[in-house]
């Protein structure tokens, strides 16, 4: 196998023009992945995504946080080329959820002020959402 190719995300932009309900693995491994790409061939920091984890896991949220909210997502082309694709086009993370130890409390997530502020600011321009099997009650 050949060392892996390396595509650094580009820079920040500061720019959220998508809100995400959904934080999983598909829109992670996907939309986030599609949108990177775009913004790598174009150019355009327009696009910046925030992604909210509406059900569980503060522990995703807070470990994009740390992480600058990059990740890197393997693409293979054959069984021997593989591309470390960095993703760097979510701008925030944010939980509106209850996560185990919130069980039973009336309120929710700490982030769902920020989280309706965000869906309701000028700058956003698409809403989008992730149901997966996980996603139904």
């Amino acid at each position: 196998m050949m060392a892996p190719k390396l595509i650094e995300a580009k820079p920040r932009s500061g720019r959220i023009g998508i809100v995400h309900l959904g934080l999983g693995a598909f829109h992670r491994a996907h939309q986030a992945v599609y949108l990177e790409r775009y913004r790598q061939r174009s150019g355009d920091g327009e696009w910046g995504v925030c992604s909210a984890n509406l059900r569980s896991s503060v522990g995703l949220v807070d470990g994009l946080r740390a992480a600058g909210q990059r990740y890197h997502v393997a693409e293979y082309a054959d069984s021997d080329s593989v591309t470390l694709r960095e993703i760097g086009v979510i701008e925030e993370t944010l939980f509106s959820g209850r996560d185990d130890a919130d069980e039973g409390m009336d309120s929710w997530g700490r982030d769902r002020e920020a989280l309706l502020a965000r869906m309701a600011s000028a700058d956003t321009r698409v809403v989008t959402l992730t149901v997966t099997e996980k996603g139904y009650f």
